[in-house]
């Protein structure tokens, strides 16, 4: 299902198409996720070895992320290669979204985040809460752009004002991808998450789409899905 973001999106330009894998290079934002590798079918010694050449042909400047969404893996064949493994939950919101209040004192308004103003909220939330760099952030911003024109950050603000959670949604043609969930620490445990997803949901159907996808290996967070596929995911640093 996240490679179908991939082909429809505006990034579907960076595509490379091998035998057991398909690549999607955005080289400007070396980050998790941002530039995937979808695997297929389980790989042998052969494989990994023609996927690591791929690298070097693209010339890639940083790790490759391979996903596979189905496929057992041997790990111990990617670790004789110095790839590590995580597993992650590939989630699903279908339909219609629990009609969610916003807690009490806090307010809520949607921002594009490719705008100065979509910038200043995530480099105040986002960065804190995944402990990200502002260059990070200008080639994420850039990313979401290229993907999609509907690219947005729903923001929840305490009674002063102050930004101190937010979601960001991008959305494609029937499809939607929730890239991030950040809640300040001492805002955590308040409802504000689920409120937050439950929002985003609402936000992408607004969009045209059906089905609001995201990942994540946080309890909390995968315990809000509809439905839900184990993803392995195998990096290296």
């Amino acid at each position: 299902m996240f490679q179908d973001l991939w082909k429809r999106s505006g990034l579907k330009v960076f595509r490379s198409r091998k035998k057991k894998f398909s690549s999607y290079l955005a080289r400007f934002c070396p980050y998790p996720l941002s530039s995937p590798v979808f695997g297929e079918k389980k790989f042998t010694d052969t494989d990994i070895a023609q996927l690591e050449a791929h690298f070097e042909e693209q010339d890639w400047d940083f790790a490759p992320f391979v996903l596979f969404e189905q496929s057992r893996q041997d790990l111990q064949l990617w670790g004789k290669r110095d790839f590590k493994h995580l597993q992650l939950s590939g989630c699903y919101l279908f339909g219609k979204s629990n009609d969610l209040s916003l807690p009490q004192g806090y307010s809520a308004q949607i921002v594009k985040f490719s705008t100065p103003r979509g910038a200043k909220v995530y480099s105040e939330v986002g960065l804190k809460v995944f402990g990200l760099d502002e260059k990070f952030l200008i080639s994420f911003r850039r990313l979401c752009k290229l993907q999609s024109s509907k690219n947005e950050l729903i923001v929840v603000s305490n009674k002063k004002g102050t930004p101190v959670a937010i979601a960001g949604i991008v959305c494609f043609s029937g499809l939607g991808l929730l890239h991030s969930v950040a809640v300040l620490p001492r805002y955590q445990g308040k409802g504000l998450s689920k409120w937050l997803l439950a929002e985003a949901q609402q936000r992408s159907q607004k969009h045209g789409t059906k089905v609001l996808l995201y990942f994540s290996n946080h309890e909390r967070i995968v315990g809000q899905a509809h439905a839900k596929k184990s993803i392995d995911l195998f990096y290296k640093f």
